[in-house]
């Protein structure tokens, strides 16, 4: 994938991985001011503490188009294995895609995309997914695989049907019993993680029903 754009070109300093503390710092300046209203506990909380941490994290996963001395543009990307039957092929999440107000529909976010892509390509990457607008990314060679799935319950139903219990606060201690659910409900079907997502979450304002 990738894309030529005929918009001006950007001058960017530097395009590639987030190579230091300051690209850090930079980087989630950025993605937190692109996504003031994200679900508590808001985007700073979550890069910090679920996406740039533990053992899948690593920071050539994330890239950065620095200009003007300062990091303008990051995309964020996460490996998985997801299932096609019984085959699991190698994958990438792509998002959050960020860039400076000042610095959009310059050629920023599309230099990063295509950094991005050259990175899947020569580093054996066969997929790469995400959650977005398809008129956005449709240009990057991305297109709608899934279709929007509503369901309403009355309130009623809910009252009658539902399973007696409690909400409380995810711990840790959850997280096998929530990987054998994970297995049960998406065993063999198409783009589930092969290795369960649960096995390696953070308990991070996450609820479970006991």
């Amino acid at each position: 994938m990738g894309v030529e754009q005929n918009e001006k070109k950007p001058k960017l300093e530097r395009l590639g991985p987030m190579a230091s503390a300051q690209d850090r710092r930079e980087a989630l300046e950025v993605l937190a001011a692109s996504f003031p209203k994200a679900p508590e506990p808001g985007m700073r909380e979550h890069m910090v503490r679920a996406e740039w941490k533990g053992a899948t994290f690593n920071p050539e996963h994330t890239r950065v188009g620095v200009a003007d001395g300062h990091v303008v543009s990051v995309i964020v990307m996460v490996p998985r294995m997801v299932s096609f039957g019984p085959v699991a092929v190698p994958a990438m999440t792509v998002g959050p895609v960020a860039t400076q107000e000042q610095y959009r529909k310059q050629g920023y976010c599309t230099a990063t995309m295509n950094d991005c892509t050259k990175y899947m390509e020569e580093n054996g990457y066969l997929l790469a997914y995400l959650q977005g607008n398809c008129r956005l990314y449709g240009r990057f060679g991305y297109f709608r695989y899934m279709m929007h799935v509503t369901a309403k319950v009355r309130t009623d139903d809910a009252v009658k049907y539902g399973l007696p219990g409690r909400l409380r606060t995810m711990t840790r201690g959850d997280i096998p019993r929530m990987a054998r659910l994970y297995d049960r409900a998406a065993a063999g079907r198409p783009m589930a993680a092969a290795v369960p997502v649960p096995r390696s979450i953070t308990p991070l304002s996450r609820s479970v029903m006991t």
